[in-house]
């Protein structure tokens, strides 16, 4: 199983990498600084040393020949670690004048001296006598005697062992490896802290989504949101308004959904139990000539009227799905009219003269799917007759819009001024305005079977009211003509 990413792990080790590579960089430069500092004062003891040691030469030899003091040794010497440190120095003829008495136990071992210019000194890393590792000073100097015209050269080394420099070191090393992962134990648990603190409005988004459900069972009429952090946080916000509106609009759909349902259950209990009472009637009274007369033609008409409620639910789900296959084709459109007029001529045997056909544009060829755009027509003058007026004319009308398209409106006269609220649920399947719910041939599928099928073919449904509100307009706009598509394939 893939293991699942953490926004705040991901946080956490960011932080603490980059600043873990910024300690890391300050501690290593501390160590080189504190190792250059720890080298730059070793070698200046070391040189002092052989300062102070020339000095003592040139302060105890007064006489013509070169002898040294056993002071130069008191003074010298290392009486507390004797082992440390060694010297010797010889004369212009390169023999030994004085060697440091931690040299006794070691007779034979002679400290290095290099040929080097007159007046200089050099740093060498050597090993002591006693096998330590050390460094060593090499001077070259000379000494003005009372007795004699020309200066006396003189060599000193002197050795001095680093092993308390490289204890120091190797403890500031230890030092330095410590404080780093303290410093990193430090800042992941302040890291952590930090991003846990950033975090809490995801957290407290999250309360407030798990506690939607149980809102919404204790209280229907609640509208569920999710509440804002307290300060608002800028990249919070618009996670927590998209939610509310994902939030505001599946709670429409579900209540849309048990609507239809409910108008679904309305819609078929009706016949239903009229198929039970007129089949309990039938067999308590078999005899009765009235009823087994009628008995069949009744049963047909009821299971007739439950057919058309659920083809007009099939159709609605299949105009409203993704598989819904929209072939477009060269359609007339005053050839179309006449078909639904003959279809509907059943209904109303009087459409002829109540459909009121206007605008010049109906030579028109247009581009459309034959199945949508006949069926939308039939939905919307089967709704304009059966809706309007008695005997009222609908009015059809074709107008050109600027960009070469086609505008069909249907136009009929109400009985009752509608609502702008029930102008916009008209849509809405099987919604029905409040004095249609006791018409038993209407069932508010059609206007819905219309705008899913506009929008499988891109056309445009708009829907409002005359001037003064007696009248219903109903436009399906964006219908393609045939000469605007040649014009624009040229």
């Amino acid at each position: 199983m893939k293991r699942s990413a953490s926004i705040m792990g991901g946080l956490v080790n960011s932080l603490l990498a980059v600043f873990s590579l910024f300690i890391f960089i300050i501690f290593l430069v501390v160590d080189l600084l504190v190792d250059n500092w720890a080298d730059e004062q070793f070698e200046d003891d070391l040189m002092s040393h052989a300062s102070y040691l020339q000095n003592l030469i040139k302060e105890q030899e007064q006489t013509a020949t070169l002898k040294i003091d056993t002071l130069l040794i008191k003074e010298f010497a290392d009486k507390e670690h004797p082992e440390l440190s060694f010297f010797q120095v010889w004369d212009d003829k390169k023999q030994t004048l004085q060697r440091s008495p931690s040299l006794q136990d070691f007779p034979d071992v002679e400290l290095i001296r290099l040929e080097q210019p007159i007046n200089s000194i050099k740093l060498v890393n050597v090993e002591l006598p006693n096998g330590d590792s050390g460094r060593a000073v090499m001077s070259y100097f000379a000494i003005n005697l009372p007795q004699k015209n020309n200066p006396v050269p003189i060599y000193l080394t002197v050795y001095k062992s680093d092993n308390a420099l490289e204890t120091f070191l190797w403890g500031v090393d230890i030092l330095l490896f410590i404080s780093f992962f303290v410093a990193i134990f430090i800042m992941r648990t302040l890291a952590i802290r930090i991003v846990s603190n950033g975090l809490k409005p995801l957290d407290f988004i999250n309360q407030q989504i798990k506690s939607l459900s149980l809102a919404r069972q204790n209280n229907h009429n609640l509208s569920l949101n999710i509440s804002p952090f307290e300060p608002p946080i800028a990249e919070i916000e618009p996670i927590r308004n998209e939610l509310n509106n994902f939030i505001r609009t599946n709670q429409q759909l579900i209540e849309k959904e048990q609507r239809i349902t409910a108008d679904i259950a309305h819609e078929l209990k009706t016949p239903i139990a009229e198929i039970i009472s007129l089949t309990e009637v039938s067999l308590n009274f078999p005899d009765d000539v009235r009823i087994s007369e009628t008995y069949q033609q009744d049963m047909l008409k009821i299971s007739l009227r439950m057919k058309k409620i659920v083809d007009n639910l099939l159709l609605l789900q299949r105009a409203s799905s993704d598989q819904f296959v929209v072939q477009l084709e060269e359609v007339e459109l005053e050839d179309l009219l006449l078909e639904v007029q003959n279809s509907l001529m059943f209904k109303y045997p009087d459409i002829k003269q109540r459909v009121v056909r206007k605008g010049e544009e109906w030579h028109q060829l247009v581009i459309v799917d034959y199945f949508s755009l006949y069926t939308i027509l039939l939905n919307l003058l089967d709704n304009a007759l059966y809706y309007g007026k008695d005997q009222g004319l609908v009015g059809v009308s074709l107008d050109l819009d600027a960009d070469a398209s086609l505008t069909l409106i249907v136009t009929n006269e109400l009985d009752e001024v509608l609502t702008d609220r029930q102008l916009q649920q008209l849509t809405e399947p099987l919604y029905q305005v409040d004095s249609a719910r006791t018409e038993q041939q209407k069932h508010g599928l059609g206007l819905s079977i219309v705008q899913q099928l506009c929008q499988q073919n891109q056309l445009r449904l708009n829907i409002d009211k005359g001037g003064d509100g007696s009248t219903l307009n109903v436009a399906i706009k964006n219908i393609r003509c045939v000469d605007a598509e040649a014009e624009q394939s040229r």
